[in-house]
């Protein structure tokens, strides 16, 4: 029986399948676990390592390369307004100075914010509208500026109205589509724009304001376009506090001045709609008899009614005659 024993564990050896101590074996495969667990945790640690290393490496090559001369944007080409030319350029290197997060030259060829550019140029002067950015050449920007359109001339001011002329008078600057003052008038042809009169305005500190709300200057385009559409040619408007309006027109015979008095209290458009009808009818009579016809003013803030002094063409005011119209 011994000897059958042996044999078996004789086989059992050579075979490999020799029995193992059970706790033993526990514990060399935690050792083993450990072991490769912390393997693992060096390799990781070591590759992130070498991973931020690799990095910092690059960054570092690639912001000395962004900084070489030759890279360098060192001339601006400033296209546009004579006048405006210094700041332009002065904008333009103020812009490009400096380095993004301290590492990449902003005045880089490739790297320059072309954004950046424009925003700080159109900030030298409100008489900007559009700002263009180009490069030509690797180191020469060009920036072309366009200028606004005038929408009209708006005078810090009171009109001085003669009998057949309102001539420009001063503090008056050219305005935007939103009422902005970008510019003193220092041009004759300004004279051909619709001019708006608002005496609260503050001369001095005029320039670069808005001078009243972009719905309200809007509103204002839209009816003087109406009186001029039917044919009444307005020159300028005075406006004042509280709604109240006074519009400087060609007379019929186009050599006098005459004077509309609106009111917002009232309705606009029915006030407009009252003026054309008037003066299309007072007109259409006059022509009819053959004779001409004129007015130092008329009203028209009392609908129906609309009140005028006619005048003589010969330029000779009819004394103390005020004439009531209804509106038919």
């Amino acid at each position: 029986m011994l000897a059958r024993t042996r044999s078996s564990k004789q086989r059992a050896a050579r075979l490999g399948l020799a029995p193992r101590s059970g706790a033993a074996g526990g514990t060399s495969g935690t050792r083993h676990s450990n072991s490769f667990a912390q393997r693992r945790r060096r390799r990781a640690i070591i590759g992130i390592v070498a991973t931020i290393a690799a990095f910092a490496a690059w960054t570092f090559c690639l912001s000395r390369i962004s900084f070489l001369e030759s890279l360098q944007i060192n001339a601006v080409d400033a296209y546009g307004d004579e006048m405006l030319a210094t700041p332009m350029r002065l904008a333009t290197m103020n812009a490009l100075d400096g380095a993004y997060i301290g590492l990449f030259s902003r005045a880089n060829a490739f790297l320059y914010s072309k954004s950046a550019v424009i925003k700080a140029v159109a900030s030298t002067s409100p008489r900007i509208n559009s700002v263009a950015v180009a490069r030509t050449g690797l180191r020469t920007l060009s920036v072309t500026v366009s200028e606004k359109a005038p929408e009209a001339v708006i005078c810090a001011d009171l009109p001085d109205v003669t009998d057949s002329d309102i001539p420009m008078g001063k503090n008056c600057y050219l305005a935007d589509a939103d009422a902005y003052l970008y510019k003193t008038v220092d041009d004759p042809d300004a004279a051909n724009y619709m001019r708006y009169y608002l005496p609260e305005l503050t001369a001095a500190n005029a320039l670069g304001t808005q001078a009243t709300t972009t719905t309200q200057f809007k509103r204002l385009g839209a009816l003087v376009a109406s009186i001029e559409k039917a044919g009444i040619h307005v020159h300028a408007m005075l406006v004042q506090r509280g709604g109240i309006y006074e519009l400087y027109a060609d007379n019929p015979d186009g050599n006098s001045i005459v004077v509309i008095q609106m009111n917002e209290r009232a309705n606009l458009e029915t006030e407009y709609n009252n003026l054309v009808a008037f003066w299309n009818h007072m007109v259409s009579d006059a022509h009819a008899a053959g004779k001409k016809i004129g007015w130092s003013e008329i009203k028209t803030q009392f609908p129906p009614n609309v009140y005028s002094r006619a005048i003589d063409v010969k330029e000779e005011e009819s004394p103390e005659e005020t004439t009531e119209h209804p509106n038919q």
